[in-house]
């Protein structure tokens, strides 16, 4: 892997590999994340060369690559992955700038995407800047609807409710540990004399 990146370090020669994980396994080692895996083809790309009409799909973080193996997940499926949320609804912002102060910025949908994340703060790895010569290319996400653990329950609420289980569960255990540690009334045997 070092030999490819001393020998292309733009990205050429280095983007040959057939699964999402190896591909963007070279992004952690250079900087200019050069490789981005696109799902509708599913091959790995140079970021200098790819089309956005010709892989309309693709991602770039290898992390992401556990949560979403293929082009199509349900959310069921995502978040039966562990560390993966299903967005339902969101924007993906990609701002281009180029050399000379010009800059090119485009919106698209980020709808039913399986990604990385958490209980509490939904997805992550959702900014993304790749350098491709004089070329900086600048991506965020915004997730507005967002489940983790369970497609029904959204933005955090199923985190709200095990937090809301587990303050019952406190709140119940702390009663019934008052309740049976209060002494008893006082008993002096069968031949006690009654008042």
């Amino acid at each position: 892997l070092l030999a490819a990146i001393a020998a292309g370090a733009s990205g050429a020669g280095i983007c040959n590999h057939n699964d999402c994980e190896s591909c963007l396994r070279v992004n952690t080692v250079v900087d200019s994340k050069p490789c981005a895996w696109c799902y509708s083809q599913q091959e790995c790309l140079e970021v200098a060369t790819m089309q956005t009409s010709t892989c309309p799909s693709s991602i770039r973080a290898p992390e992401v690559c556990r949560c979403r193996p293929g082009n199509s997940i349900d959310c069921h499926g995502c978040v039966s992955r562990p560390g993966c949320v299903w967005v339902e609804k969101g924007d993906l912002n990609s701002t281009s700038y180029f050399k000379g102060s010009f800059s090119i910025t485009t919106a698209r949908s980020w709808d039913g995407v399986c990604w990385t994340g958490g209980l509490f703060s939904g997805p992550t790895n959702r900014l993304d800047t790749v350098q491709t010569g004089t070329t900086k290319i600048v991506s965020s996400r915004k997730a507005v609807t967002w489940s983790w653990g369970q497609c029904g329950l959204r933005n955090g609420a199923f985190g709200r409710l095990v937090l809301l289980l587990a303050l019952s569960g406190v709140v119940g255990l702390f009663l019934l540990v008052r309740v049976f540690s209060q002494p008893g009334p006082a008993t002096y045997g069968p031949y006690a004399q009654q008042l």
